[in-house]
């Protein structure tokens, strides 16, 4: 059966008439599909499918409608790309139109990135795209694969939410037992100061003690020092805990950028040795290195993962045997 005349933009295969053999599955049959066959194969997919030229949309299947929004594929027809990104894209527009020219100009087979389509029915969808150039009847064409990932996202979102929730909740025990013991010396040494302080007025008001003689007033004093400077010491500590627990608590933000891989270990180690500090002795030795660009807050949770997980791995609780040793370098020409 010869093809039907066709335009420049349609897309028609020959058949061939049906004998026995010819109804035998095998990979060559999918040549002799006809158009409405093939048409009716390409409306099957859930994923969105549309074929593009230069001039815009030559077709697309239904699935790639309801992500537009739109009720047919007529609709949107020789539509320019540009038309539709305005229109439609809220989100990896850069990324999208990158691609498309990647491929176009045949510096890549095939590439995919990722976009936010805004949607008449409902809230924005996320979805993922995948671009290849297609050469059908000797013109060329980008074939464009569109998967809605925005359920999978919410749903990958929640688990890492509840991830996060369930290493805060097990990070917030260890740093209230943590912060219990250098506040306890810190009660114990300021108690003893405004007691010591107490008495030394005391004997002022009695006139039982001579401020003449700084020797005396010396020794007295002393221990005061010592003990004020160990609660000063209980304090830094304190402020350096919750300092990093302030930073893993603290909201993620949406978009990466450049950080100081050093900083991110220093934090990590911080929060780790409240988690397992009486169990192992951490040593970490950092070259300096450059900077990474990334997520900071979910590096650090990285970090302080893999060394709560090497803890775990000794038997017993003996710091001096148990040590866990952190190590930076460069290879190449990073």
């Amino acid at each position: 059966m010869p093809a039907s005349s066709t335009s420049e933009d349609d897309i028609h295969l020959s058949g061939t008439s049906s004998t026995k053999k010819d109804k035998e599955v095998g990979p060559e049959s999918f040549a002799r599909l006809s158009e409405n066959e093939l048409r009716s194969l390409i409306e099957s997919f859930h994923d969105g499918v549309a074929l593009l030229n230069d001039q815009g949309f030559v077709y697309l299947n239904r699935s790639f409608c309801e992500l537009l929004g739109v009720s047919s594929s007529e609709e949107l027809q020789e539509t320019n790309i540009k038309e539709l990104l305005s229109e439609h894209l809220s989100k990896g527009k850069t990324r999208f139109l990158k691609s498309i020219a990647q491929v176009r100009s045949r510096r890549k087979a095939h590439s995919d990135c990722e976009i936010t389509l805004n949607s008449p029915l409902g809230p924005p969808r996320i979805v993922h795209v995948y671009l290849d150039a297609l050469r059908l009847s000797e013109r060329r064409f980008l074939l464009l694969t569109a998967r809605d990932i925005t359920q999978p996202k919410a749903i990958e979102e929640e688990l890492l939410r509840t991830h996060h929730l369930a290493s805060l909740g097990s990070t917030v025990a260890s740093v209230a037992h943590e912060i219990n013991n250098p506040l306890a010396y810190v009660t114990t040494n300021v108690t003893y100061c405004v007691e010591r302080l107490r008495y030394l007025i005391e004997l002022l008001d009695g006139n039982q003690v001579s401020l003449g003689r700084p020797e005396s007033l010396r020794a007295f004093l002393s221990p005061m020092e010592q003990a004020l400077h160990e609660a000063h010491d209980g304090t830094m500590r304190i402020a350096q805990i919750v300092n990093d627990f302030r930073d893993l608590s603290r909201r993620e933000l949406e978009t990466d950028q450049t950080i100081s891989l050093q900083g991110v270990l220093a934090s990590a180690v911080h929060m780790a040795e409240n988690k397992c500090g009486s169990k192992v002795t951490i040593l970490a030795d950092h070259a300096r290195i450059g900077d990474v660009y990334g997520n900071e807050t979910r590096l650090v949770q990285v970090f302080v993962n893999l060394i709560i997980n090497a803890a775990q791995a000794f038997q017993n609780e003996n710091p001096k045997r148990n040590k866990i040793s952190l190590t930076t370098q460069t290879e190449g020409d990073f």
